[in-house]
């Protein structure tokens, strides 16, 4: 079994699930469009200048709730402060485990770690507003995390998943877990 996640990292970058974590930093994105770099709390950021998308290739070893945390921040109000998020085009859960929000909402002008949802729609319900969100992983393999624009100026330095991910990763958070091709490797 081994070896089939080796070969599915091999087939180019790929973040790596290890031990139930997922760890990225935005300017290390599989493909972006549209997203211009700025200075992070980590070092360099990713930042929505009103168009385009991040997209991370990622793969899994075991399939369950990754809760999806991003170390982000805004220009210190509300038409700055989202973006859309998907996991392989479906969009995440709340912890109600039925509303779908639409994705992502910061809380401020200074980088921090949040995984609150944003939406659906133009509002969050109560019930979910400030509560944890997580993308469903089917199943192992290669999967696709998404970050599309919905609000310029948001700007996002890293991105975490967690199984056991209710409580906001420390600091900078865990190392990237990054595979890098063997043509690149030294």
């Amino acid at each position: 079994m081994t070896a089939f996640w080796i070969f599915l990292a091999a087939q180019g970058t790929a973040f790596v699930e290890r031990d139930g974590i997922v760890s990225m930093e935005a300017e290390r994105a599989t493909a972006a469009r549209g997203w211009i770099e700025v200075e992070g709390k980590s070092g360099k950021a990713r930042q929505d200048d009103g168009q385009g998308y991040l997209s991370f290739d990622i793969v899994f070893s075991r399939g369950g709730k990754y809760y999806v945390w991003f170390l982000c921040r805004d220009q210190g109000n509300t038409e700055t402060n989202d973006c859309f998020v998907t996991l392989d085009g479906q969009r995440l859960t709340a912890a109600d485990d039925k509303s779908r929000p639409d994705g992502i909402r910061s809380a401020g002008a200074a980088f921090k770690w949040v995984c609150q949802p944003k939406g659906p729609g133009g509002h969050t319900p109560a019930e979910i507003k400030g509560k944890p969100v997580y993308a469903l992983v089917p199943a192992p393999g290669r999967h696709t995390l998404k970050i599309a624009h919905r609000s310029r100026g948001f700007a996002v330095d890293k991105i975490v998943l967690a199984l056991d991910g209710k409580t906001a990763p420390a600091g900078t958070g865990p190392p990237e877990t990054v595979n890098v091709p063997a043509s690149q490797k030294r």
